[in-house]
This record gives C-alpha cells, sequence and structure tokens, in this order.
C-alpha cells in the first residue's frame, strides 16, 4: 500500500505564501548560505525530503522542527516552528530547556563543504 505524503497544515502546494514553516525553513538556509544539499545533509534528511518541506508537500517531523530552532537566530524564524510544534501537542514552555538563545553556532559538515562551494 502507498502512503499519501501529508501536505503542511499551513498552506498547499504552490502557494507559498500560505507555507510559513517552508517558507520560514527556506529563508533561513538561504541566509546560512547553504544549497538544499548542504542544508539537508546537516539535517540528516535528503535533498528531495527538503525541497517537498519547503513547498509545503511534507511536514517537518517534530525532530526536525527542534532541529531548526537550535538554528534559527530570530524570532521571525522561530515563531513558526514553534507554531507548528503546538499544533502537535508540544507547548512553547516545553522547549524551554532547548535554550534557545544559546544555541550553538552552526556547524558545516565536512562531508558538504563542497556543495556550499557550489561544487555539486
Amino acid at each position: 500500500m502507498t502512503s499519501i505524503p501529508s501536505r503542511d497544515t499551513d498552506g498547499d502546494v504552490g502557494r507559498p505564501d500560505k507555507n510559513t514553516v517552508g517558507v520560514t525553513i527556506r529563508s533561513m538556509r538561504a541566509r546560512l548560505g547553504l544549497t538544499q544539499v548542504a542544508f539537508s545533509v546537516i539535517l540528516s534528511i535528503r535533498q528531495n525530503t527538503l525541497s517537498q518541506v519547503e513547498t509545503g508537500v511534507l511536514k517537518p517531523s517534530i525532530e526536525r522542527l527542534i532541529q531548526l530552532l537550535r538554528i534559527a537566530r530570530t524570532e521571525g524564524e522561530r515563531e513558526p516552528l514553534i507554531a507548528a510544534l503546538e499544533r502537535r501537542g508540544i507547548l512553547a514552555t516545553d522547549l524551554a530547556p532547548i535554550e534557545l538563545s544559546s544555541a550553538p553556532a552552526l556547524t558545516l559538515p565536512v562531508s558538504c563543504k563542497t556543495a556550499v562551494q557550489g561544487n555539486v
């Protein structure tokens, strides 16, 4: 039996203005200057999965949302991610121990340095 991918509850495919989580992830990736390949390596997901999350075809897992919160640097980046977690029953108060403001700087794995440099 083939499973149908779940759509992001924030919007529809082809309507990035309604897909706030995907748009946020795309803007975070752009802010970091990373390709989808490089960012997917950091998140330990496949590039096509990242593409589908950015376009709203798939919802990121709770684990990935929390991982993205650790990378997020602005309130504008954090708000849609926290809202997505809250829709899944994880309250912002449950996230307090993560210490979002003191999250470590993003370190790029050696395996994706060439992807960042555009040698993909």
